[in-house]
């Protein structure tokens, strides 16, 4: 009985495991872009440490993008329900006080499906938005929810609008799956200690009957 209840019980596990969203170097730590695939396009994507006085918000190190540049995720699974979670910072390169909207410079979050159609896309933040006098928005934080099952990936983006002569930059830091809504394996009760004894009875009376009738 146990040699089938525990591999239909880690079959089950690992069905669970596989439609959850799996983040791999969600804050950087490795120093490198380990899980992730970077698209510097016409910017950069660095990991860092510290800009413009910013640091990580989790351990030392983030994901730091230069318009254009795009940090895209591995490939990924998830459930209706699922949260994905993160830390943005969108700083901007542009002249606060001149800005148009021919430099109104934009960071995205998007969703892909497994065919690389998008399926969602957020705007974080765009220089418009940003308030007079400072040139960033700080650190944020953003959870965004799943309202289907799928597969896919997700991307993180900063763009320049109008003008190549001042990158705005999107910081990206402290990426994790909220996993609440993943449904758990079925547990199979384990028998009481009493329970097995009358069982083991059970058993040595049926094959005392068994002998006994040979005779």
């Amino acid at each position: 009985m146990l040699n089938r209840v525990m591999p239909a019980l880690l079959l089950a596990g690992m069905a669970a495991s596989a439609n959850a969203l799996q983040i791999e170097n969600g804050s950087f730590e490795t120093g490198d872009f380990t899980g992730w695939v970077a698209a510097p396009l016409n910017g950069s994507v660095a990991v860092d440490s510290s800009i413009d006085g910013f640091t990580a918000t989790d351990g030392a190190y983030f994901a730091a993008l230069s318009a254009d540049a795009t940090l895209r995720s591995g490939a990924q699974t998830w459930v209706a329900g699922e949260q994905l979670s993160f830390d943005w910072n969108f700083i901007s390169g542009e002249s606060l006080q001149e800005w148009s909207m021919r430099f109104n410079d934009y960071s995205l979050f998007t969703l892909f499906d497994a065919n690389g159609d998008e399926l969602d896309s957020v705007r974080l933040a765009d220089i418009a938005g940003i308030i007079s006098g400072t040139v960033s928005e700080g650190w944020n934080r953003f959870t965004y929810t799943f309202d289907a099952n799928g597969a896919g990936s997700f991307e993180f983006g900063v763009f320049n609008l109008g003008s190549l002569a001042n990158d705005s930059q999107l910081l990206i830091d402290n990426v994790v799956a909220l996993n609440g809504s993943v449904v758990e394996p079925p547990v199979t009760p384990v028998p009481e200690p009493g329970t097995l004894a009358l069982f083991a009875l059970g058993l040595a009376g049926l094959g005392l009957t068994r002998r006994l009738t040979a005779r």
